[in-house]
């Protein structure tokens, strides 16, 4: 029974764990017990046909987050999409593929373009891209209706066939936090059964990809928020899949989980440089038999140093006297050796 924890290393060492005993787990086996989906639903405009189901609401209360889900959107079908977007006056939609052919295009792809679907106008007004995402701005407007609603279109193009590298898709997550993109527009009034404001998370390649944004980006946030949780990636990657059957598709996806959290979490630890304030640490090292070899190993070694500090070597040099024939020691190199 795992107990709740607190800090970013602790969480980081649970999660490194986990990782080394990964291949013996089925977590990604489709689930069909589905007992927790909230499915959205709308009734389509200007139609009598019934309910139209249009993306699935998962809710995590400990960040207080909704997350709308939704696999592939084709044209036939793209006016229910931003019907629901409409509806729930979403502001962000996060696409983590390119279209597959013309018949998942549901957005105007360039700046000025104009697509009608049904009666629901889009218009993009700005277009930015970059090395592996395009972040597009969006207007909607809806037939005999002077309101406009504008969603800011997220798209992560580099996930290919494999699962893109810790570093490259970190940067998309940074994009992501630096828009909001997957925060609630109205958190003071956080409902888990209200889609209301709820980002809109999308893949053409399945489900999977969703699943594995949510539960990445609630991880790092209750990092970022210290909260205290079990971190037990298992529990979380079953409750999003007793909402979404195929929230993690494979064993591919649920390894992207877990270096992707590894990976955010290493980024949380405390950096700070050691200076004069610190030379009490290293001062009773001063008797230290200053052989070339020991002064190499006292620099190589990290534990007289606090987790992720770095070294003022300036300070380290007059605090245990080295000698100026030991001074090649504190070369860049050397200096890499301590991060």
């Amino acid at each position: 029974m795992l107990s709740e924890i607190i800090g970013v290393e602790k969480v980081l060492e649970r999660l490194t764990l986990k990782r080394a005993i990964i291949d013996k787990s089925n977590l990604w086996v489709p689930m069909f017990n589905v007992s927790n989906m909230t499915p959205i639903f709308i009734a389509p405009v200007g139609a009598r046909a019934e309910k139209e189901m249009t993306g699935s609401l998962i809710s995590y209360p400990q960040i207080r987050q909704n997350y709308i889900l939704r696999g592939s959107v084709f044209v036939e079908k793209a006016h229910h999409f931003w019907q629901m977007i409409w509806e729930k006056e979403s502001l962000f939609i996060v696409m983590l593929t390119s279209p597959v052919n013309q018949a998942q295009i549901y957005f105007p792809a360039n700046e000025k373009e104009r697509l009608v679907f049904g009666p629901f106008a889009i218009t993009c007004t700005r277009r930015d891209a970059t090395r592996g995402y395009i972040t597009r701005v969006l207007t909607v407007k809806k037939q005999d209706n002077k309101v406009l609603h504008t969603v800011t279109h997220i798209q992560y193009v580099s996930w290919g066939f494999y699962t893109p590298v810790p570093e490259r898709f970190g940067q998309f997550l940074d994009h992501l936090k630096h828009h909001n993109a997957l925060w609630n527009a109205s958190i003071s009034r956080y409902s888990p059964t209200c889609g209301m404001h709820a980002p809109v998370i999308q893949s053409n390649s399945g489900l999977g990809r969703t699943g594995c944004l949510v539960i990445i980006n609630v991880i790092s946030r209750m990092l970022e928020y210290k909260v205290k949780h079990k971190y037990n990636i298992e529990k979380m990657v079953l409750g999003l899949k007793n909402g979404l059957p195929n929230g993690i598709e494979s064993i591919a996806e649920y390894k992207f989980i877990v270096n992707q959290v590894i990976w955010e979490t290493e980024k949380l630890k405390p950096e700070y440089v050691l200076g004069r304030q610190h030379l009490h640490m290293v001062s009773g090292m001063v008797h230290y038999n200053y052989s070339s070899r020991n002064v190499e190993k006292l620099m190589c070694s990290k534990k007289w140093m606090p987790v992720g500090a770095s070294l003022d070597y300036e300070c380290f040099r007059k605090a245990v006297n080295v000698e100026p024939e030991y001074e090649n020691f504190f070369s860049s190199e050397n200096y890499l050796t301590l991060h």
